[in-house]
């Protein structure tokens, strides 16, 4: 299972949309929070998924 990259943050924040993120990086690992909710590997995985299906469909 491989990890999800800090590079990945902006397309992750763009396809989250308009609001107030914190993003904490600790042992290796991603955790984005919102208002509301915390978003973490599985999340943040499945996120990254959506974003490149959308970059195919565009093509």
């Amino acid at each position: 299972m491989s990890l999800v990259r800090i590079r990945h943050i902006p397309k992750i924040i763009h396809e989250l949309g308009d609001g107030e993120y914190r993003i904490k990086v600790k042992d290796k690992r991603i955790v984005i929070f919102s208002k509301n909710t915390r978003y973490e590997n599985e999340e943040i995985k499945k996120i990254l998924d959506e974003v490149g299906e959308n970059e195919k469909d565009e093509l």
